[in-house]
C-alpha cells in the first residue's frame, strides 16, 4: 500500500469512526428514559476504543487520539455510574484538561506521515 493510499485509509477511518460515534448518539437520544451522562459517554468510548482495535487489526497507523478520547469517555461514564456528582467534583474537570492537552501534544509531535516499505527513500 503506498503512502497515499494509506492516508486515504486513516482519513476514511477517521470519518468512519466519528460517524458511527455520532449515530449511536443519536440512538440513545431517541430512547425513552435515556438522561444519564453515562448512558452517552460509554457507547461514545467504545466506538472510539473500537476503532482503535480495527486500526491494530487492519495494520494502519495507531490512533492514540482516538484511543485516549475513548478511555477519557468511559472513564468519566464510570464515575456517573458509580454515582459521582461531575459537576461538583473538582477532578473531573481537571482530569478533561489533561486528557485535551496530551490529545493536543501527541498532534503536534506525532509524525503522520507513513513511510512506505516497498518503495526506495526519496534520493536514491
Amino acid at each position: 500500500m503506498t503512502d497515499a493510499e494509506h492516508r486515504a485509509l486513516d482519513e476514511r477511518l477517521d470519518v468512519l469512526s466519528w460517524g458511527i460515534a455520532l449515530i449511536v448518539l443519536a440512538i440513545i437520544l431517541y430512547l425513552p428514559g435515556v438522561h444519564a451522562l453515562w448512558h452517552y459517554l460509554v457507547p461514545f468510548g467504545i466506538v472510539f476504543i473500537g476503532m482503535s482495535i480495527v486500526r491494530v487489526l487492519i495494520k494502519t497507523r495507531r490512533d492514540t487520539e482516538g484511543l485516549i478520547l475513548g478511555l477519557a469517555a468511559i472513564f468519566i461514564g464510570l464515575l456517573d455510574i458509580f454515582g459521582l456528582d461531575l459537576r461538583f467534583f473538582p477532578l473531573i474537570p481537571t482530569i478533561l484538561v489533561l486528557v485535551g492537552i496530551l490529545l493536543m501534544i501527541n498532534a503536534l509531535v506525532s509524525k503522520r506521515v507513513r513511510k512506505d516499505p516497498g518503495r526506495p527513500p526519496e534520493g536514491a
